[in-house]
């Protein structure tokens, strides 16, 4: 495919300082996106005399175009001076984050994702805003001021949308407030302009959302995660071409047990509106492809055989008005009653979610017999501002790992977990509460497997390329010190799992990325040594060409390989030691 040609690229036009725009347009292919945004959607006006001049050859018989053998060139013209483009010009300058800018079909209104709640608490996700600026087409904005169209949410309680499901407990399913995370589609508008789709975190998954751009309501599209709807992502929204503006929506959905599958829904006016209570019909399309192979064949019949449960945990509220948070298992069908060896799941983040959405890896570790639990604890996003910011500025590694022990627990008394069999796996922060969990709990966790954990806050703090993030968690933003004090130090080195290395039993398998700058592989490294030194045992395998996230193929295929190994093993010793 032939790259698309831009006459102007502004990498600043859209920043977390604003929205900037010029008098030019940005152009790029349908096929690549841009997130740059341009005052009007104006054009840049061709300089006079742009036609391309052909070069006279010596061998050129053309007579028209060189007058004929021997004639007398046409002279060149004397070029005009090109008139210099408008300076960028920052829109909304009373905010402090503009991202992903959209102008709706009649070009009255530049809409965008706000994230100015993380910028305020420091938190690297937390709930957005959509906020757009009234625009006169041809003429710009009608001011520097952007107008709220749906605010941040501080708990679910407080929202007056309401969802596709006609769910009965409000707490459990009501708007829980947006988080877009990813650009939305480059028209994510109904015809008319009065309603955008968009995608967001609805607590235990990802949903597809109308939203009424006059009232600021919103409405889930999809079914809910809690009721067996699992995941969705939207892939675009285009005009159905019908009257009564149709749009036709494009979403891949997805469950723990079940792979994305291509699904459309055929959205009317009546459909998006945010009191309507008849669901949505979703149609999956069918494959392309009517023959798979064998090893496809096998993996479907495995998936066949998984299921997800959501399960709401009561926890000590710690004063803060948070009595419960959610957990997703994962689990073989043929399993219940029976209780099975469990994998404690915590996600990273903190600020993220683990949704019911398809992950290979844990399908994968499922279909071997294990009930995977993830752990969607007091600062995960999908469940409302509150309880987001209740983790930071000093909750990590005692408030989430709290979490994580009640739904432990919960498993236990559930019949979900052999309670001699709980394991924990988890990857950056969800490494950090794996290693805290190992320490805090030995007596609960019989091995841990930590992925490019951050196990040391303190020694993380300088070499990190999100030092800002080691103060969010333990101290709070303000704190923040390009040299932090001793005093600072101590507390992070006090938040950290490094603190309990000496009460670890369970055996630990770390992986780490060598060149992982997010986490560096010496904080995982000498948290290897000093558990060593404390007598325990951990297992190192670093992977030389792989970052933060460990999403090499071959990474991915070699550790998952070496954790089922891992696992097996350990919980085997373990059993025996409890028969001796």
């Amino acid at each position: 495919m032939p790259m698309a040609t831009r006459p102007c690229w502004l990498p600043n036009c859209v920043s977390m300082d604003g929205v900037a725009s010029a008098e030019v347009r940005c152009s790029a292919s349908p096929a690549t996106p841009s997130d740059a945004v341009c005052a009007a959607d104006a054009t840049r006006t061709p300089p006079p005399n742009t036609e391309p001049r052909r070069e006279m050859m010596p061998e050129d018989d053309d007579d028209e175009a060189a007058g004929g053998r021997g004639a007398t060139p046409t002279p060149t013209p004397t070029p005009t001076k090109k008139k210099n483009p408008a300076p960028p010009t920052r829109l909304a300058k009373g905010d402090v984050s503009a991202l992903w800018p959209r102008f709706t079909p009649d070009g009255t209104a530049l809409v965008f994702i706000s994230h100015a709640a993380a910028v305020e608490s420091g938190a690297h996700n937390a709930t957005c805003a959509l906020r757009k600026i009234a625009w006169t087409p041809g003429v710009g904005p009608q001011s520097e001021a952007s107008d709220v169209v749906v605010p941040v949410v501080r708990t679910p309680l407080t929202s007056t949308a309401s969802d596709a499901d006609g769910a009965s407990d409000a707490l459990d399913d009501a708007f829980p407030g947006l988080y877009v995370s990813s650009p939305p589609p480059r028209t994510p508008f109904t015809d008319d302009g009065a309603r955008m789709i968009l995608q967001s975190t609805w607590g235990p998954g990802e949903a597809i959302v109308s939203i009424d751009m006059r009232l600021g309501k919103a409405r889930r599209l999809t079914p809910g995660a809690r009721d067996g709807g699992g995941s969705w992502t939207v892939c675009d929204v285009a005009s159905g071409g019908a009257v009564g503006g149709t749009q036709v929506v494009a979403a891949a959905h997805s469950s723990p047990g079940t792979p994305p599958r291509v699904h459309l829904a055929w959205v009317t006016d009546r459909d998006a509106d945010a009191d309507a209570t008849t669901p949505t019909r979703w149609c999956p399309v069918k494959g392309a492809h009517g023959a798979s192979s064998t090893a496809a064949s096998d993996a479907s019949r495995a998936l066949e055989t998984l299921e997800y449960l959501v399960d709401a945990v009561a926890i000590d509220d710690d004063g803060i008005g948070i009595s419960r948070v959610e957990s997703i298992t994962v689990r073989p069908k043929a399993a219940a009653p029976r209780a099975l060896p469990t994998i404690i799941l915590p996600h990273g983040g903190p600020h993220a979610a683990c949704g019911a959405g398809y992950v290979a890896t844990v399908a994968y570790l499922a279909s071997l017999g294990y009930a995977v639990v993830y752990c969607n604890y007091r600062g995960s996003t999908g469940y409302g501002e509150d309880f987001l910011q209740a983790l930071v500025g000093g909750g990590a590694g005692r408030m989430d790992v709290d979490d994580c022990v009640a739904i432990a627990r919960r498993a236990i008394d559930a019949g979900v977990a052999d309670a001699n069999k709980i394991v924990v796996v988890g990857g950056s922060h969800g490494g950090f509460l794996g290693a805290h969990l190992v320490g805090q709990r030995p007596e609960m966790f019989k091995a841990a497997v930590l992925r490019n954990p951050v196990t040391d806050v303190a020694s993380m703090v300088s070499l990190t390329d999100i030092p800002d993030w080691c103060f969010v968690e333990t101290l709070g933003k303000d704190a923040f010190s390009d040299l932090p004090t001793v005093e600072q130090l101590a507390v992070m080195r006090e938040k950290s799992p490094v603190r309990y290395v000496k009460d670890v039993r369970a055996p630990v398998l770390m992986l780490l990325g060598a060149v992982d700058l997010r986490v560096p592989p010496t904080n995982g490294l000498r948290y290897a040594a000093a558990l060593r030194e404390a007598g325990g045992r951990c297992d190192v395998r670093v992977f030389p060409e792989d970052s933060h996230g460990l999403t090499l193929p071959r990474t991915e295929f070699e550790s998952f390989v070496t954790v089922a190994k891992f696992l097996r093993e350990a919980l085997r010793e373990g059993a025996l030691e409890r028969e001796d």
